[in-house]
């Protein structure tokens, strides 16, 4: 929760299989803070790099890790970059969802 983390991805789409890896946009005031942190739980990660969703020219740092058997896979992102909603330009639906948002589309689905 401290990393302010967002859904992303197939999961959140609805498009994921079972075993679909599960991608995560964190917001950290640096890379270094969310590194700490796994590596303080002993989660050992692979670190690549990743397009900005801003389209901006440097690439961001992405954490991949295996848990209970799943891909994770952390974008990293400068707490500045929570600003402003992120949408799809083909759906216009949000590309990415905080826990209070999962939650809501867990009880919508749940309900249909």
């Amino acid at each position: 929760a401290q990393f302010a983390p967002y859904l992303t991805g197939a999961v959140l789409n609805g498009t994921a299989g079972e075993h679909s890896d599960i991608h995560l946009h964190l917001f950290a005031e640096s890379p270094k803070d969310v590194e700490i942190f796994l590596l303080n739980k002993n989660i050992h990660f692979d670190v690549s790099e990743s397009a900005h969703f801003k389209g901006r020219s440097e690439p961001v740092e992405t954490v991949s890790f295996m848990w209970r058997n799943e891909g994770i896979h952390l974008v990293l992102y400068e707490t500045d970059d929570l600003r402003g909603a992120v949408k799809s330009s083909v759906t216009g639906r949000p590309e990415r969802a905080d826990i209070e948002a999962v939650r809501a589309l867990i009880i919508e689905s749940s309900t249909k």
